[in-house]
């Protein structure tokens, strides 16, 4: 009886995990990455499982969709996915942006290990302001940066702006209204974090 009861229960909390929703709101301050501690921080997480996966899964889609031509890193970072875009996408030409000195000085680190052909361009500049011509890109990727963006359809204008017709682009960021089951893997994740960005 008494384990049916604690069954019954666990299946009840379960099932509220992946109904319940937690709303997260947007904190700049926070979520800035400004500092040399905190790009330490930012670049240390890049070796974890989960975020080799994600580079992994852009660049097969990239692959899949016959990318070509001028790809923009929206918020390179330290520069891991500009670096396996690189490497792993024959025929294209990678240019990196942030808005971070430190951060472009960790991606040009990491890229000075690649053949100079297919060295990624630095660029350091705002998604709110690109500083690229019109029409000048072929795709736009972006991996957990747009939550540090103020003004998101701005820098969706700038998108439009520099692609060219046909052109993509590829997002992949944290939604801020998320199943509780979802939030507990955040609150695991960012107690496993650094101090720095948690």
């Amino acid at each position: 009886m008494i384990w049916s009861v604690v069954i019954a229960g666990l299946i009840i909390i379960i099932v509220l995990s992946f109904v319940l929703r937690v709303s997260i709101k947007r904190e700049f301050g926070r979520e800035a990455s400004e500092d040399a501690p905190t790009v330490k921080a930012y670049n240390s997480v890049n070796w974890i499982p989960a975020f080799t996966l994600v580079r992994h899964i852009i660049v097969k889609s990239l692959k899949q969709r016959h990318a070509a031509g001028w790809i923009l890193d929206a918020g390179c970072g330290p520069g891991h996915l500009i670096y396996d875009m690189s490497a792993k996408i024959e025929g294209v030409k990678v240019v990196g942006l942030d808005i971070n000195t430190d951060m472009l000085y960790l991606a040009r680190r990491r890229i000075g290990e690649l053949p100079t052909p297919s060295r990624p361009d630095l660029v350091r500049g705002d998604v709110l302001s690109l500083p690229l011509r019109d029409c000048s890109l072929d795709v736009i990727v972006s991996t957990l940066s747009l939550h540090h963006w103020p003004d998101t359809n701005q820098a969706f204008r700038e998108f439009e702006r520099v692609l060219r017709p046909g052109g993509f682009f590829l997002m992949l960021d944290l939604k801020r209204d998320i199943p509780l089951a979802m939030y507990a893997f955040i609150w695991i994740a960012q107690a496993l974090s650094p101090a720095r960005i948690r």
